[in-house]
């Protein structure tokens, strides 16, 4: 867990390096959240069942998956010898009903799917997961235009890696789409950002794209930086 001053000194003195820890915690958070989920429910019907022992078994999973919930203040946990406090998510959740225009900032946001040309695309719970059916979307319906993007190695503004490729070098965190390399290892906005780049290279407007959310942890970040800073 990187301390609050060295977190302010990446952001500052090398945003690359503190985008790739971004990613990394919201896919992290990402992963460990279905996996809370699915205990949660798991527990739900051994306690409907009376199954005592996989009650036990489960709910023992449950406490140890809180220690991992979110490096970055989203959990409860015992970290290096030191308590804190149990979080309930429940006020977070948004509805997965309302629409979210691209240009949003969707930091400390979850997903939860997407629509794309009046089709929509549910069940989605990580922001990887909706940058690699969109352009498995987009490459079935323009794959000529994709292609050519990517074998011009489609870079980043600003930077020497890849985001879209033949080959997965120059890639943290590359997935495979048939011929295509994508990279992954992004965090939300950077993501959008490329989503953005893969809807104007196949000329569809922004606005044909909209995002569904499952949460919205703002909140909670901004008062926990607040209270770092007294």
């Amino acid at each position: 867990m990187l301390s609050k001053t060295l977190k302010n000194y990446l952001q500052k003195a090398n945003p690359t390096i503190w985008e790739s820890y971004q990613a990394i915690l919201e896919l992290q958070n990402d992963l460990y959240g279905e996996i809370d989920h699915h205990l949660q429910k798991e527990i739900n019907t051994a306690a409907a069942s009376r199954q005592i022992e996989k009650l036990k078994e489960l709910t023992q999973f449950l406490e140890e998956i809180s220690e991992f919930l979110n490096d970055d203040g989203e959990a409860t946990a015992k970290t290096d010898g030191v308590s804190r406090k149990l979080i309930d998510y429940t006020p977070y959740q948004v509805s997965s009903e309302i629409s979210h225009p691209l240009d949003e900032s969707f930091t400390y946001k979850r997903p939860s799917g997407f629509i794309l040309q009046g089709k929509k695309y549910e069940n989605i719970n990580n922001w990887q997961e909706i940058l690699v059916k969109v352009l498995e979307i987009l490459y079935q319906k323009d794959p000529e235009k994709i292609r050519a993007a990517a074998k011009d190695d489609l870079a980043f503004q600003g930077r020497k890696s890849r985001m879209l490729g033949l080959v997965n070098t120059n890639m943290r965190n590359p997935r495979q789409l048939g011929e295509l390399w994508l990279e992954t290892n992004l965090s939300s906005n950077n993501i959008v950002k490329n989503i953005k780049k893969l809807l104007n290279i196949c000329a569809i407007p922004e606005s044909a794209l909209k995002i569904f959310l499952r949460a919205d942890y703002s909140s909670l970040h901004r008062k926990d930086e607040t209270e770092s800073s007294k």
